[in-house]
This record gives structure tokens, sequence and C-alpha cells, in this order.
């Protein structure tokens, strides 16, 4: 199977020759890459203070994206006042994927989605108020986001060059959702399915990123029509009842826990949940994706874990055919 045939046939449980592996930084050996520039040799950020193009005002103290100290939408009437950015998808770099790694799945991400790009428009406090009593406002404003959302899916299917569109939606705290899952399920889940459907009407898979504690929504991921689910924190959640909701409906892509397992420098430990990520979610059908998370430096983890952690997975992966 090329790298592409292994993915699909693990998200549609039609039984891959070995379990697909995702390194997004590492593109010799992922099975699926992103749309991000693929040239990475200069990590220092020439500016500590900078606008995005939604108009959030940043500023970083080194190397990491940084935090937001200026929100674009302040009042309540400033959503209906909005003008969104035209929606620009990364074509050259899109173009250098498909060139040289048409037998991948390659990615055309959408960004932040719906939560994580309303809390860095409004501000978390205000955002979570908006919630509980500006929801007429808030709404035809999340009925507009999804109308860009839906437009910039079109575009990379018309592009002829993504497999798969991928979100960013930290939804999770430590022990439970950020909101209900009934505000999510009334909120939120109606305009995921609709920018998911169109996805899946252009032929294309489907990617979300979550950080935290999601337990409680998996199998409506599923139903909102989520492919791949990426679980970074697994450790703080009932593995087992992911499992459950997530199997036969959506594949599970996880690293080792990346707050309390895989930064801990015991290799027992961390070899021992890797070993049970593939006992939990992998199946002779398919379900799940391996993952070393991509930015092991930030987490103070040394490069000979990462190493190991690889030779691990590598012999884990085919396990189907012993």
């Amino acid at each position: 199977m090329t790298s592409k045939e292994r993915v699909i046939a693990a998200v549609r449980r039609q039984g891959p020759d070995r379990t697909p592996y995702l390194r997004w930084e590492k593109l010799e050996v992922t099975d699926i890459v992103a749309d991000w520039p693929r040239k990475k040799e200069n990590l220092t950020r020439r500016q500590t203070k900078w606008t995005d193009e939604w108009g959030c005002q940043w500023e970083a103290l080194d190397t990491s994206r940084g935090h937001i100290v200026g929100y674009p939408i302040v009042t309540v009437d400033d959503y209906a006042d909005y003008v969104f950015p035209e929606p620009v998808i990364p074509l050259e770099a899109l173009q250098a994927n498909r060139l040289e790694f048409g037998d991948r799945i390659c990615c055309g991400g959408l960004g932040f989605f719906f939560f994580e790009l309303l809390e860095k428009l409004r501000g978390f406090n205000e955002f979570m108020v908006d919630l509980a009593g500006e929801r007429e406002a808030l709404e035809a404003f999340l009925d507009r986001l999804q109308a860009h959302y839906i437009k910039m899916v079109d575009a990379y299917a018309a592009s002829g060059l993504v497999d798969c569109i991928t979100t960013n939606e930290d939804l999770g705290l430590q022990d439970r959702l950020t909101i209900s899952p009934a505000m999510w399920r009334e909120v939120l889940a109606p305009r995921y399915r609709a920018v998911y459907q169109r996805a899946h009407e252009h032929g294309l898979l489907t990617f979300q990123h979550s950080c935290g504690f999601v337990q409680d929504i998996v199998g409506d991921l599923a139903d909102a029509g989520v492919d791949i689910l990426e679980l970074q924190q697994l450790g703080c959640m009932d593995m087992e009842l992911v499992a459950r909701q997530a199997r036969d409906r959506l594949c599970i892509s996880a690293p080792v826990d990346v707050q309390t397992v895989l930064p801990c420098g015991d290799w027992a430990k961390i070899e021992a949940f890797q070993r049970r990520l593939f006992e939990t979610f992998d199946a002779p059908a398919g379900g799940f994706i391996a993952q070393i998370y991509c930015d092991l430096p930030s987490l103070q983890v040394p490069p000979e874990t990462g190493d190991r952690l690889e030779t691990l997975i590598q012999s884990l992966r085919d396990w189907r055919g012993r």
C-alpha cells in the first residue's frame, strides 16, 4: 500500500497493511503531510509584536507563537461589523507537497476552528459570557464563519492538491469540556457538520485536533463528520471509553501523552503508554494512526527519546503481518 492508501484503509476500516504513522515534522517517515511551508531553517521570529490576518494582536518573547494582547471584537456590536479576511490557501506549499509527496495524504488547513478562533477574536472571558447571554449576535457571526470555512474547503477542493482538511480546535480543560456537552451540541455541532459535509462532498477526509478532555463528545464528533481525531493529551481521559466511542466511527491519531508522560523522562512509562495506545485503539481493520509529537524540544524531551520512540513505533506498526 502507498501511504495514502494505508491511511484511507485505516479510516474506513478496510485493513491497512501496517499501522499508519504521523510525524508532522519528519517528512521522510510520515504518511500524512501538512500544508505548512516545508523548510524551517530560521526558527527565530523577527517580530515580537504583530497583527494577524484576523486582526488579533500578538506578542511573543521567544520563538513560540506567543499570546494575544489585543482582540478585534471588543463589544457585542462588533460581531455584526467584523470584516472577514479573504480565504487564502497556501498554494506554493501545497504544490510542493503534491509534487514531492504525491503518494501521501496531503492536507489543507482551515486554521483555528469555530471555538478556538472565537476565543482569540473576542477573548476567552467575553466569549464565554456571549455564549451564555448574547447568543443571537454570536450565532449570526458563527453562521458567517461557517460560510468562510466552506469557501476555504471549496478552494482546497478546486486546487486538486489536497486529500484531507485539517482544523485546530482545543475544546477541553483537564477534566471536562470548556463548555457543557449540551451547549457544544447545540451551538457548534451543526456548524461542524456543515463544514465537514462539504469536505466529504468533495471526497476529502477531515482531521480535527483537540487538546484537553473531550471524551464526552468523541461519538458526537464522529456524527459531525470527523474522520481522524488527533488527541495529544489522552492521559487526562479514560482511554478505553474514548476507544469505545471511536470504534468503527472515527480514527484516533495520538502520541504518548504530552503533559504527564512524554516529558517525565521515565522510558518505562513512555514505552508502556505507547504500547497501550496500540493495544487500545489499533485493530486488524484499522482505526489508529501512531504519532510522535512534532515539537519535542518544547517539552524538553531529549532527541534520544524521540529516536527510541521512533524505533519502537516502527516495530509495532507491522503487528498484522506476524
